[in-house]
């Protein structure tokens, strides 16, 4: 039997989104994951005052895939595309 799914809302550089959930702990998680996005991404608008929201998030998400990368390369495992979904 499948959970029912429901919508969890987070708020991520001052915009609300709603994001499917199956509750419980997914609730948490789907939050905690969009606290850490949040702050990355006020971190990276500090920095780049000229950037918009766009920008912001790209640049974020190049930060944190560089991150990703460099632990990969420290850990000795390859690049794998992720299938994990939130």
């Amino acid at each position: 039997m499948c959970a029912a799914t429901r919508a969890v809302k987070v708020t991520i550089l001052g915009r609300e989104y709603a994001f499917a959930s199956q509750g419980g702990d997914a609730d948490a998680h789907v939050r905690r994951v969009a606290e850490l996005v949040d702050e990355r991404m006020r971190e990276v608008s500090r920095r780049a005052t000229r950037q918009g929201p766009l920008g912001v998030a790209i640049l974020t998400g190049l930060e944190l895939v560089d991150e990703l990368l460099s632990l990969q390369r420290e850990a000795g495992s390859p690049l794998e595309v992720s299938q994990h979904k939130m």
